[in-house]
């Protein structure tokens, strides 16, 4: 979970699911993006991380199995 207090999902929190990696074919330069579901819509949407954001991260671990 990323909760975000500036951008475009400033005062909202979204779940991160995944990132993606895309390369400029003719400059070779790399960009990541952040694959979220932000809760406003029905598909991902993508957050880059060449942008600044003020927010925190939620991580949520699951306990073991306990036998």
């Amino acid at each position: 979970m990323f909760s975000l207090a500036t951008g475009q999902y400033s005062d909202h929190t979204v779940a991160v699911l995944g990132y993606e990696v895309y390369k400029n074919t003719r400059t070779e330069k790399e960009y990541t993006f952040l694959k979220v579901a932000d809760g406003w819509s029905y598909g991902l949407r993508y957050m880059s991380l060449s942008e600044s954001y003020i927010g925190c991260q939620t991580t949520i671990v699951p306990p073991s199995k306990v036998e």
